[in-house]
């Protein structure tokens, strides 16, 4: 186990803010070099910004996906996607070295949100088209995400030859669902955006295995719902772009989601979103996988085939059976599902409170007349927007950690979604009185947990952030622990620490995932996480083991939310957006080791 020993501070920060709440105005040091105690002894860690120089409009749209690492045939990229292409840059330099301009119909643009995915010399893209003005080329405008989505894409590009790839012309998605009346649910493409990660898995027989792509709406507009569409990428090499989607699910199959384009973010009619950028959680199940959906906020209604606010388990096809007991489920109301249908369900998880536990407090007592945790939750638009993480413990039950809006984590049995073993708190639910929640639809949570482990036993890395200036915020991590109870949730440490002015100013806005690396001849595991709060936008470096943080770096730009930065060797890369709809670039910083 390593200690922090040093903190060296060389840098300040002036806390000053545009549209976020901040406390009285603080200075907080950056920290660019720390020494940690290791098992071969005193190790000084800093950082040097490798690029750029300052800040540069090296992309005209905003980078939105995480960037990605390519082992190329001239060595290593790195894979960036902004809105309108796919570029490969010099890990060294950051220079771009090529662009490529996913296919779109003629006067047209591609318009791209969710990361890709690189399978070998491949990679393949999700995004929306949008109209282009005319007279403009071919990727040089700047689009804004909510200018009408024309068409949902996912085509493939030819890393080695920098190029569209022609064996995987571009698929074009769409789908018309039935609801239990009879009455038509059609994908609609203005009304859907795909944030979700391009993800992929092979069953046995497969070749090259399914893509799947997932949608949820820009904003909680109506009609909106949860989709996922299969794409097999051996149908699609094998015969051409019309047999290459083989399945899809919705979340909400309803047909009357109330007037079109009003917000249905707190009616609980339709929605069921999947807006998790992570993606959905693919997990290995003998010689097939299952795929774990989280939609989030809107309808819950079993006998209607309604499944916002939970967790699924599909597999391959995507076909769903909620597992749960007819008997038990056959009068279960939506605003209050009762324990024994829950309890009963195999591959359904619906959320609830353990014995003694309240409702969210937003301390404007939005929830003191409810009797429901769906109907709070309905005025608070929680829920949702979460990736769970897969635990197979070496001496229990396989589990999934799921981190919800609500600020909790729910320890559930991977095996039979409707065992909960435990529900702990990560955050205070934002707002309190006197000092207002400034987006309270946010949340506390969206992210998807890193997994490591410490002492033996699994150790969950779960970011937070909180629009409030009362309530802390940063990273905190839960040990699994398993007696004869069973399985639980052990929290063990905050980043910053628990009631200092840094845990009640920092993460203020939603922050970057977590990336994990080893650095150093001791090989001590950090977490990089982003925080893109206005008076803090940094980048930080957290020793695992004991939760204190090593270094603080300022951002020359914003950094993004959700992004997972990438970590090449002791490289840290990460984009920063100017502003949501752009200019962009990549910013990376190297750590330097030394021994005392």
């Amino acid at each position: 186990m390593s200690a922090l020993r040093a903190v060296i501070p060389t840098a300040m920060l002036l806390m000053v803010t545009s549209g976020c709440p901040s406390p009285a105005p603080q200075q907080f040091d950056a920290v660019n070099q720390a020494t940690l105690d290791t098992a071969s002894g005193a190790i000084t860690y800093g950082r040097e910004r490798a690029f750029p120089s300052a800040p540069r409009d090296q992309f005209i749209g905003c980078v939105r996906a995480s960037p990605l690492r390519y082992n190329g045939p001239d060595g290593a990229e790195i894979i960036v996607a902004d809105a309108n292409a796919v570029h490969g840059l010099s890990p060294l330099s950051g220079e771009t070295l090529w662009t490529v301009i996913p296919s779109a119909p003629e006067a047209e643009d591609p318009y791209i949100v969710s990361t890709p995915l690189i399978l070998g010399d491949r990679l393949f893209v999700l995004y929306h088209t949008t109209d282009r003005p005319a007279g403009v080329a071919p990727g040089a405008h700047r689009h804004n995400l909510y200018d009408v989505r024309r068409r949902h894409l996912v085509s493939a590009i030819d890393l080695a030859g920098r190029r569209v790839d022609p064996d995987f012309p571009p698929v074009e998605l769409g789908a018309i669902a039935t609801d239990v009346d009879g009455h038509p649910v059609p994908f609609l493409s203005n009304n859907n955006l795909g944030r979700a990660q391009v993800d992929h898995a092979v069953a046995a027989g497969q070749a090259l295995g399914n893509l799947y792509l997932s949608f949820g709406n820009a904003r909680d507009l109506q009609p909106w719902h949860g989709w996922v569409f299969e794409v097999s990428l051996d149908a699609w090499q094998a015969q051409g772009s019309a047999a290459a989607q083989t399945s899809w699910l919705v979340t909400t199959p309803e047909a009357n989601c109330g007037a079109s384009g009003v917000s249905g973010s707190t009616s609980r009619v339709c929605g069921g979103g999947l807006w998790a950028p992570s993606g959905q959680l693919i997990v290995p199940n003998g010689d097939s996988y299952d795929i774990v959906l989280a939609p989030g906020n809107g309808q819950l209604d079993l006998l209607r085939n309604d499944f916002a606010n939970t967790l699924m388990r599909v597999g391959p096809g995507l076909d769903f059976d909620t597992g749960c007991d007819a008997a038990a489920c056959a009068d279960v109301q939506p605003d209050d599902p009762a324990i024994a249908c829950s309890e009963s369900c195999q591959n359904l998880f619906i959320p609830r409170l353990l014995p003694g536990q309240g409702f969210p407090d937003p301390g404007d007592g939005a929830c003191d007349d409810e009797t429901s945790l769906f109907e709070c939750w309905r005025k608070l638009d929680y829920i949702g927007g979460s990736t769970p993480v897969y635990v197979a413990l070496s001496d229990g039950p396989n589990l999934l950690v799921y981190p919800t809006k609500d600020g909790h984590v729910y320890l559930i049995d991977a095996d039979h979604l409707g065992t909960l073993y435990d529900r702990a708190k990560a955050a205070d639910t934002c707002g309190a009185p006197g000092d207002k929640c400034l987006w309270s639809w946010a949340g506390m949570i969206v992210t998807q947990p890193a997994l490591t482990e410490r002492g033996g036993r699994p150790l969950v890395l779960v970011p937070t952030f909180v629009a409030d200036n009362t309530h802390d915020a940063g990273v905190v991590a839960f040990a699994i622990t398993n007696d004869a109870d069973g399985p639980r949730l052990e929290r063990i440490w905050e980043y910053p620490a628990g009631g200092t002015d840094e845990a009640r100013s920092l993460f203020r806005k939603h922050p970057g995932r977590i990336a994990l690396a080893r650095h150093g001849a001791d090989a001590v595991e950090f977490g990089w996480i982003v925080d893109t709060s206005d008076a803090h936008r940094r980048l930080h470096a957290i020793d695992i083991q004991s939760g204190a943080g090593v270094l603080k770096v300022d951002l020359l730009g914003k950094g993004y939310r959700f992004t997972q930065p990438l970590v090449i060797g002791d490289t840290v890369y990460l984009p920063s957006c100017s502003a949501d709809e752009g200019p962009s670039f990549v910013e990376a910083y190297r750590l330097t080791v030394s021994s005392e």
